[in-house]
């Protein structure tokens, strides 16, 4: 249930995305200089539940709809598979989340984002089809 809440409040969770205070196993290799690939406004859904839009944007993030959240993120697109963590600075959803980081996976196809997170502050990297990360599917708006 608490995950459900994180995930709701990660809706957005996605421009915070920072390793800072995570094992060096969980940081980003090869991070990118810049965030263009992901930079944009991205809509769609999640898989515990509801909708939401992120704008990454620079190495911030903001989302609104079911999971209402800012932070920072970076991105290691020389990752297999690529590589995002975002830190949540407000998470509404669930404010222990705030401070923490959320470390996950994404796929990039034309204008499809889909990003597979883990709950925030653990440690744990999302995975892609693992049952137990939260998978944001997304459209580029």
């Amino acid at each position: 249930m608490r995950f459900v809440t994180l995930m709701a409040c990660v809706s957005a969770a996605l421009a915070a995305f920072l390793s800072t205070g995570c094992s060096s196993t969980n940081s980003p290799s090869n991070q990118a200089p810049s965030t263009t690939e992901i930079e944009g406004t991205w809509s769609g859904t999640m898989s515990m539940g509801g909708n939401t839009t992120i704008t990454f944007t620079g190495s911030s993030f903001s989302s609104t709809g079911s999971w209402v959240s800012t932070g920072t993120f970076s991105v290691a697109t020389g990752a297999s598979p690529k590589q995002v963590n975002i830190t949540l600075a407000q998470c509404s959803t669930n404010p222990d989340y705030e401070g923490k980081t959320t470390l996950g996976v994404y796929a990039l196809s034309g204008q499809s984002l889909v990003m597979a997170m883990g709950e925030p502050g653990t440690g744990a990297r999302g995975a892609f089809g693992d049952g137990n990360s939260n998978v944001f599917t997304l459209t580029k708006q």
